[in-house]
Formats: C-alpha cells, structure tokens, sequence
C-alpha cells in the first residue's frame, strides 16, 4: 500500500487543529449590559450575571461603594461590552468570571486604578494579575480612593514576580470552596472586623444554675 504523502498529512493536521479550535471554549464574547448590580457585578441582558475578575469592590454601606457603583455604571450601563474569559470561566454561584472591557479600556483596570476596588486573586485566574497589582501600587501611593481612607497607607509589598528573583505567590488561605489570594488589602476601615472573643475572667467557684436547684440527683441502678 503506498504510503500517504505529504499533502496528505498536512491537510489531515490541519482539520485536526480546525476541531480542536471549534471545540475549545471562546476565550471572549460579545455582551450586552442590562444593568449594574454593584461595582463589580452586572447583569447581562441573557439574565446572566458577570462578577469581574481580579478585583473586590467596596459592599453596601462601605466607604467608596456609591463611587465604585457610579463609575461601573458609567461606563458599561446599557452598552455593548467585551467579556474576556481566563482558565475558569464560572464561580460556584454560576456567575460568569471576567474581565470586562469597553471599546479599548478594561474597566476592571480601571476600577483599580482609581482607587475604587483592590485586587484580589483567585487561582488559576491570574491572567492579568500582574498589571493590576501595578495599577495597585500607584493608586495606594497616590492615595487615591480607599486609600486615602487612612493616612499614610503605603503601597503593598506582595508582588507576583519579585525583583531578581522566582515567580511567587503569597502562601493561599481557604475560604469555602475556593482558594482565595487577596493581593493588597484595603484600609482597615473598609475591612468586616473579626468579633473579639471574651476574656476569660479570674477563677474563682462556679455559680450553680438557678433552674437546677432544688432538683435531686438521678438515680443510677446497676442492671440486674
């Protein structure tokens, strides 16, 4: 039988690569914004909902929630937007993860940039982990935003890829189902405070509960 050629070969790899392309998933979309949900989420007009990747907006009744809201909504309010998609593409809430962009500029970016959202990290979404860090840093030096909240809030030190050395990554901390690397954390104004818990107090007797007294001891029979 006579060996196939070369013309053979080429056009068989070349229909394989076409399927593996059509079956990998898009890593982008075209996307029409219902409406803004907070400074980091939107609605889509599909009913799906879209949680930005990278960054954490300040919650309800936080400082800058009402600035981080009226920029989201400015910028991606009932207009044609770019879904940008990284390894893991929902949440456990089945919200689209992304990096949500307009025309030329990444609103995620922009978010961070001034001062209205921190980045924080979640494995393996770190696309673009490192430009927003930077981003980061020159908003926490500027004390733009949330940090200008405290006074001398000084850009943070955790870095992706440290100079002279290693890629690095901060050791991760579990929080539910997923492993969550928060990078530079906001003031500690805009942090939910852990509850203290109670000192303990100077030993000394136990006080008897009042609903016991009086009540006899339960008899114990041996089984016969």
């Amino acid at each position: 039988m006579k060996a196939p050629g070369a013309a053979w070969l080429f056009w068989r790899a070349l229909a394989l690569l076409a399927l593996a392309v059509l079956a990998a998933p898009a890593r982008a979309e075209t996307v029409h914004v219902r409406a803004v949900h907070d400074g980091d989420t939107v609605l889509l007009a599909d009913g799906r909902r879209v949680r930005y990747l990278g960054i954490d907006a300040p919650e309800r009744g936080q400082p800058f929630y009402a600035e981080a809201l009226k920029l989201n909504l400015a910028l991606t309010a009932g207009r044609t937007v770019r879904l940008e998609f990284d390894r893991k593409r929902e949440d456990r809430y089945g919200r689209l993860l992304a990096y949500v962009h307009v025309g030329e500029e990444m609103v995620n970016a922009r978010l961070v940039r001034e001062g209205l959202a921190h980045v924080y990290l979640i494995p393996p979404n770190l696309l673009h982990a490192e430009a927003l860090l930077g981003l980061q840093a020159e908003a926490q030096a500027k004390g733009l935003g949330m940090w200008g909240v405290v006074p001398g809030v000084r850009p943070g030190r955790q870095r992706l890829r440290p100079p002279g050395g290693p890629r690095r990554i901060p050791a991760l901390r579990p929080r539910g189902a997923h492993l969550r690397l928060p990078l530079g954390r906001p003031p500690a104004g805009l942090r939910p405070h852990a509850p203290r818990r109670p000192r303990p107090g100077p030993a000394g007797p136990r006080r008897a509960d009042p609903a016991l007294l009086g009540r006899r001891p339960a008899r114990l029979e041996q089984p016969g």
